[in-house]
């Protein structure tokens, strides 16, 4: 845009030079000389050409640019906020651990939370499902399910009991007590950068699954790349504080924002966005 700018402006110069020339010289070479060496023309023939070049070069890296406008735009980030979830990590979790409560069964247990997650598109949920499917034979059959954004899931059976797998705001919700035992066992996987999700029947908490995302090779380089050149790098995560910190800390990001839902994640880049600080944000977080 600039450069098309410049070349407009030089358009007008160029015309009076080669007017200049022909009333000093009435020589028609020269008069033309002064046209050959205008530099509007190859402005505007040069930056398109350097755009296209630079689309064609991120093309061959995997990634799709719209347009000239949007290398400008990102050329003048100030902040980049990352995702977790399918960004910083793989996207791709397993199941690692179970906590059991009451002397839950475990292949009951299965059934339980692999019915809730039947369908779902989220990669937490997905992961569950083939976990259960995998280890026991059929599923607790549900009449109806509620996906509680940014919580987790709710379902009803023929009987009329109601499950819910989710984060603590779930079961809080619902005012489901977990033990102190219970809760400390997944503190300890959180610590380790792990997911867990509680699980309750009723009014009871029956357990818990812990999943693990592997973190991509090339986060740490790209975080570490975008700090030497004074970008400020934050991770905005639905997660919980303790996952949030230890996937953070793994890929050296210090500024981590967590506990944060769907719309609330929109709020939050609009904050970071001023007069002096353009947002960038990557992921499908919101």
């Amino acid at each position: 845009g600039k450069a098309e700018h410049l070349a407009d402006r030089l358009v007008p110069y160029t015309l009076l030079g080669t007017g200049a020339a022909w009333l000093l010289t009435r020589n028609v070479t020269r008069t033309l000389s002064v046209l050959m060496v205008d530099f509007s023309c190859a402005l505007k023939l040069a930056m398109p050409l350097s755009v296209l070049s630079a689309m064609r070069e991120a093309n061959s890296h995997h990634i799709t640019v719209k347009g000239g406008k949007f290398l400008e735009a990102v050329s003048e980030a100030h902040t980049i906020v990352f995702d977790k979830t399918g960004t910083i990590t793989k996207g791709t979790p397993d199941v690692t651990d179970l906590i059991l409560a009451n002397q839950e069964d475990k292949e009951t247990f299965l059934k339980i939370i692999g019915g809730l997650e039947f369908g779902s598109e989220h990669p937490l949920g997905k992961a569950i499902y083939t976990h259960c499917v995998k280890n026991v034979n059929g599923l607790l059959e549900l009449e109806e399910t509620e996906a509680k954004v940014g919580m987790g899931i709710e379902g009803k059976d023929k009987e009329g009991n109601v499950y819910r797998i989710g984060n603590r705001k779930l079961m809080n919700s619902a005012n489901i007590e977990i033990s102190n035992i219970d809760l400390k066992k997944a503190s300890e996987f959180e610590m380790q950068g792990k997911t867990v999700m509680f699980v309750s029947e009723n009014t009871n908490f029956i357990g818990a699954v812990a999943l693990s995302d592997t973190v991509k090779e090339t986060s740490v380089q790209a975080v570490n790349r975008l700090s030497r050149m004074d970008i400020d790098v934050c991770m905005l995560t639905g997660d919980n504080d303790a996952t949030a910190a230890a996937i953070a800390k793994s890929v050296g990001i210090k500024k981590v924002f967590a506990n944060v839902l769907p719309h609330e994640k929109s709020e939050k880049i609009l904050s970071f966005k001023s007069k002096d600080n353009v947002v960038a944000m990557v992921g499908d977080g919101i």
